[in-house]
């Protein structure tokens, strides 16, 4: 038997359907309008952990404490804590406004400093696809489920963002302003228009200030407190014959497709934003596919070593689209899976597959996501029988399972992208680090039939 789920993806569904629930029950105060005139900011749960927390004593003196991954880093200096505290960072899922990758919760909550203490987030260039590094920021959420965005400040030879804190709360990088869409396939020829949203309203001066807070920025309406002074297409203003042109007004603006896609047929459409929650000017984007999905074919090759056996599945699979919908695109899959190797030693047994290959039947095999960036996202599991005999000629079954998915952290639950230029030519790698069985390389080599 064969399954290609997306086993990362219908947990984050599922966990989608809980979020919404405790929303709604958080949303029930009274809030002040957002930007665009709605009930928002709107508070979201607290993200739940993901894997294990790291935790240092800081005493007096001070001290820093980082998490597992590297990703944050908070340094308390000397003098902030009265006596010795045993502090703890760990990644949670990102229900921010704008979230960039994983959040952080700091503890133990409610604690305090005496002297502000600095939280200094690396920032990975490759995650930002829909705003460059001006136009991002760090928000923590109050104990009322609300996103304040905090000043913070942006070192591009380190690569780093930090800001200062004077408690311990959860805290996430975060955009400021996005466009939507952030991403779709737009046929050759075709229209789609384009609109700048806020995530965090812009700073309030005079006499009572007001911190930026967050709002719905994936659903709300233009952003009226913010202002566009270049539409572009691949960097050029107004676009061109090749890549496509833009016509704006205001906070909204169209994207014209060419007729002829261009090579790559992937263009990147930006505006120029001023006066969001960062102050100043940043660069928002929307990466656009020029063309129709198609059917497509090829190979998927999974490799799972396991007790010093290298086991791969090759999938060789044709495939039509299951659905096209304007975040992403679903293949099905009929053809053959093979796997290698069929025989193999097992201390003084000899293990030979009952079945060198198996067919392939799947109604949602593959997954692209057009939006923040073109990505694959996929699942596959394969279980294979073995009937071994040893030297004394007694014979027993043994079993393989063969799995990858682009999914990490614990139990996969963190669906992962991996990036891909063109939709008509899916070639790209992924290392899969989240399986039970082990570690897993995933080898995509498909292409358009039609």
């Amino acid at each position: 038997m064969v399954a290609a789920v997306d086993g990362a993806y219908l947990a984050s569904m599922k966990y989608r359907h809980l979020v919404l629930g405790l929303v709604v029950s958080l949303s029930s105060g009274c809030l002040r309008l957002g930007p665009d005139g709605s009930s928002d900011p709107a508070p979201t749960p607290v993200g739940f952990p993901i894997g294990m927390p790291v935790t240092a004593t800081i005493g007096p003196s001070g001290g820093v404490l980082a998490s597992g991954d590297g990703a944050v880093t908070l340094t308390v200096p000397a003098g902030a804590l009265a006596a010795p505290l045993e502090l703890s960072v760990v990644r949670t899922m990102n229900f921010a406004h704008g979230g960039i990758g994983g959040a952080y919760e700091l503890g133990p909550a409610g604690t305090t400093f005496a002297t502000p203490a600095t939280i200094t987030f690396a920032v990975d260039e490759a995650a930002l696809v829909r705003s460059d590094a001006a136009g991002v920021g760090i928000a923590t959420q109050s104990s009322e489920g609300l996103w304040h965005w905090s000043d913070a400040t942006y070192d591009g030879t380190a690569h780093t963002i930090a800001t200062t804190t004077g408690h311990l709360s959860p805290w996430s990088l975060v955009e400021g302003v996005q466009l939507l869409p952030g991403g779709a396939v737009v046929p050759e020829g075709a229209s789609i228009g384009i609109s700048v949203v806020s995530c965090y309203s812009p700073p309030s001066t005079g006499s009572d200030p007001l911190t930026p807070l967050g709002y719905t920025c994936d659903t709300a309406g233009p952003a009226p407190l913010v202002q566009v002074d270049e539409w572009a297409v691949n960097g050029t203003a107004g676009g061109d014959g090749t890549h496509g042109t833009i016509t704006g007004s205001g906070l909204e603006a169209t994207y014209h497709a060419p007729g002829t896609a261009p090579n790559p047929p992937t263009v990147r459409v930006s505006a120029r934003v001023r006066g969001g929650p960062y102050g100043g000017v940043a660069y928002v984007f929307s990466n656009l596919a020029i063309g129709q999905p198609h059917p497509l074919a090829g190979t998927v090759t999974v490799r799972q070593p396991q007790s010093g056996i290298d086991f791969a599945v090759t999938l060789d699979v044709t495939m039509p689209i299951a659905d096209d919908g304007p975040d992403e695109t679903n293949w099905s899959a009929t053809g053959t899976a093979r796997l290698s190797p069929t025989e193999f030693t097992m201390g003084d047994a000899n293990c030979v597959a009952d079945a060198p290959t198996q067919a392939v039947d799947e109604s949602y095999f593959l997954k692209i996501r057009k939006d923040p960036m073109l990505a694959v996202r996929f699942g596959s599991i394969t279980g294979w029988n073995f009937t071994c005999r040893n030297a004394a000629g007694m014979s027993f079954p043994w079993f393989v399972s063969v799995s990858g998915q682009t999914g990490r952290e614990l139990g996969c639950i963190v669906p992962d992208d991996v990036p891909i230029t063109d939709v008509g030519h899916v070639d790209a790698t992924y290392a899969a680090t989240c399986s039970p069985i082990g570690p897993a390389e995933i080898t995509w080599s498909l292409h358009r039939t039609d």
